[in-house]
C-alpha cells in the first residue's frame, strides 16, 4: 500500500481511484445491460403488433369463410360431405384462432417480462451511477485533502526554513 508522503498514512486516495475505476465499469455495464434490455422490449413489442396484426388479418380471412361457406350452403341441395366439409373448415379455422390467441399471449407475457427486466436493470444503473457518483465525490475529497496536507507540508517547511534564516541573520548580527 502506497504511504503519503506527508504524515506517514495509507492514502486513501489511491484505495478510491480503483474504487472509482471499478463503480465505472459497474455502470457501464449497467448501462450495456439497460440498453440490451430495451432492445429486448422492443422486439417483444414487435412480436405483439405482429401477433396481434395476424389476429386480425385472420379476422378478415374468417369473414370471408363463412361468406363463402353460407353461398355454398344457400344455393344448393346440402349433403353430408358438405356439412362434414364445412366443419372441417371450420374447426381448423377455429384452431388456428386458437393458436393465433395463444401467440398473443405469449407475447403479451414476454413484454411484461422485459418491461420488468428493464425496470430492473434501469435501477440497477441508478443504483450504480450513484455509488459512482459517490465515490468520485470521495476521491475529490481525498484529492482535496491531500493537496491541503502537502500545501501544509510546504509552508511547514518554509516557516522552519525561514525561522533558520531568521536566526543565522540574528546570529550574524
Amino acid at each position: 500500500m502506497k504511504r503519503c508522503n506527508c504524515s506517514g498514512r495509507p492514502s486513501a486516495m489511491h484505495n478510491f481511484q480503483q474504487i472509482v475505476m471499478l463503480r465505472k465499469r459497474r455502470t457501464e455495464r449497467a448501462r450495456r445491460d439497460e440498453v440490451h434490455a430495451h432492445a429486448a422490449l422492443e422486439k417483444s413489442r414487435s412480436a405483439l403488433a405482429e401477433a396481434r396484426q395476424a389476429v386480425d388479418d385472420f379476422r378478415e380471412a374468417t369473414k370471408n369463410l363463412e361468406w363463402d361457406l353460407l353461398q355454398r350452403l344457400l344455393g344448393h341441395a346440402v349433403s353430408i360431405n358438405d356439412l362434414l366439409d364445412i366443419e372441417v373448415q371450420l374447426k381448423a379455422a377455429q384452431k388456428k384462432a386458437q393458436e393465433l390467441v395463444d401467440r398473443v399471449e405469449v407475447c403479451k407475457n414476454t413484454e411484461q417480462e422485459d418491461v420488468q427486466r428493464l425496470e430492473q436493470q434501469r435501477s440497477r444503473r441508478i443504483a450504480a451511477s450513484l455509488k459512482q457518483n459517490k465515490s468520485e465525490e470521495l476521491e475529490t475529497e481525498f484529492a482535496t485533502q491531500r493537496q491541503r496536507e502537502l500545501t501544509f507540508a510546504e509552508d511547514a517547511l518554509m516557516d522552519e526554513f525561514s525561522e533558520i534564516a531568521f536566526n543565522r541573520q540574528q546570529q550574524g548580527d
